[in-house]
């Protein structure tokens, strides 16, 4: 129960500081063109026939697939904010806390994934539906 009140103070810190950072909301929308611009592509080339047995509608779901999964990053994250964290000299503040600098990153990045994904669900549902 404790971890639990921890987290959710944490998420709600986390997502204050990330929703600050504006500019990398604007980053993330730029990055989504190109599975964007991949799905429309792809759907025009498969508009008459399949390409060797994929449909159109294969490849925006595919594309979609893909986008959701390369947007939500927590393991990259982990993997390569954790070194950072060393080398900076950040970690030694984060083991100034009670509970293990890990948990503070996997919120960091639910934090990130909580102010993108909302506008990302509903513009894959609207392709989706399209």
């Amino acid at each position: 129960m404790r971890l639990a009140r921890y987290y959710l103070a944490l998420l709600r810190a986390e997502l204050a500081a990330t929703a600050q950072y504006r500019l990398q909301l604007v980053v993330g929308i730029v990055g989504w063109v190109v599975p964007f611009v991949m799905i429309a592509l792809w759907r025009s080339a498969a508009a008459e026939a399949p390409i060797e047995g994929v449909t159109a509608g294969q490849f925006t779901t595919y594309f979609l697939g893909i986008l959701l999964i390369t947007s939500s990053g927590v393991m990259a994250t982990l993997v390569f904010g954790f070194g950072h964290l060393v080398y900076s000299g950040q970690l030694s503040v984060l083991l100034l806390r009670p509970f293990h600098p890990l948990h503070s990153m996997v919120a960091r990045q639910l934090a990130e994934n909580a102010v993108k994904f909302g506008p990302l669900l509903v513009i894959c549902g609207v392709i989706a539906w399209w």
